[in-house]
């Protein structure tokens, strides 16, 4: 009988520590597989975003948070894993830093793993916004980038801007990062908007004009200038000039979209300058072809010859 007790007790802890083996190798995990998240992300108090998690597990269906210091942004338990990336909604409740952790099982399903941690820096909600112009002039199709500022301490994330404008004479999209691509549409007026996620917004008033069919290169007032290679303008050599484009009549080409070329640097340099002028600085003896061309590739060009 004792034989028998002794037999059956060593297969039961036999079966056990087979069972608790086999149990012990279905949580391990894989350590090629890994989940990433952002080191940092930003955002104002009162905001949410949508925080992207990956893996390198395909065939993960979930991956769990775990959050600290709650009181300054929260996070939900869990998201679906979908094409190897899940999301999360993050808020930000007071100022201050988070941290949260990334987890392929929460703690009743076997303990974390694979965890990736993020830290969020929560900043005061904007009281201003504020764009990089206030008045705007473009060429009929000519594109110019927008850029956002908010007051000193304060921040808004760039995926809950929003981009607005007031008619069909401009379109707008988002580049990501608190800038826009701005675009003369129509011959005509209209607004250009930026609105934080708490409502807070600044404008610029927008006045597009036609297309340049024409430019030429001359001196700063316009008095005399010039238009086809043919032209040769001499200058001393060491001076520096201020020449300027213009375009024709009724016709506009945005500044930051002029674009100012010498094709012989040793002979004579050319340096944007402010609006449409550039400086012309006269190097060494010789010749070199000085062109300036437009956001249409309308463009102007003349001989230098330095003496």
């Amino acid at each position: 009988m004792k034989k028998i007790i002794t037999i059956g007790l060593s297969l039961f802890l036999l079966v056990s520590m087979v069972c608790c083996s086999v149990l012990s190798v279905g949580a391990t995990t894989n350590s090629s597989e890994k989940i990433t998240s952002p080191n940092v992300v930003q955002l104002g108090k009162g905001e949410t975003i949508k925080l992207s998690v990956s893996t390198t597990n395909s065939n993960l269906s979930k991956i769990y948070a775990r959050s600290f210091n709650t009181s300054i942004a929260t996070i939900n338990f869990s998201s679906s894993v979908s094409n190897k990336i899940a999301k999360f909604n993050v808020t930000g409740k007071k100022t201050g830093t988070a941290t949260f952790k990334f987890c392929k099982y929460s703690l009743v399903d076997g303990g974390e793993s694979n965890d990736a941690t993020t830290k969020v820096v929560v900043s005061n909600a904007p009281t201003t916004i504020n764009l990089n112009y206030d008045t705007i002039k473009l060429g009929k199709g000519e594109t110019i980038t927008l850029s956002e500022t908010t007051n000193s301490g304060s921040y808004a994330n760039a995926q809950n801007l929003k981009w607005t404008v007031s008619s069909s004479n401009g379109k707008i999209s988002s580049l990501g990062n608190g800038k826009a691509k701005l675009t003369g549409n129509k011959v005509g007026k209209f607004k250009a908007t930026v609105t934080a996620y708490n409502g807070v917004w600044d404008s610029a008033g927008v006045t597009v004009y036609n297309a340049p069919k024409s430019v030429r290169i001359g001196n700063s007032n316009g008095s005399k200038t010039y238009s086809t290679p043919s032209t040769t303008i001499t200058l001393t050599k060491g001076k520096s000039y201020t020449f300027a484009c213009f375009t024709n009549s009724g016709s506009y080409a945005n500044p930051k979209n002029i674009f100012w070329h010498s094709t012989n640097s040793k002979v004579a340099t050319v340096t944007k300058g402010s609006a449409n002028k550039a400086t012309i600085k006269a190097v060494s003896k010789g010749t070199s072809f000085i062109a300036v061309r437009l956001y249409n590739d309308v463009y102007a060009a003349c001989y230098v010859k330095v003496k």
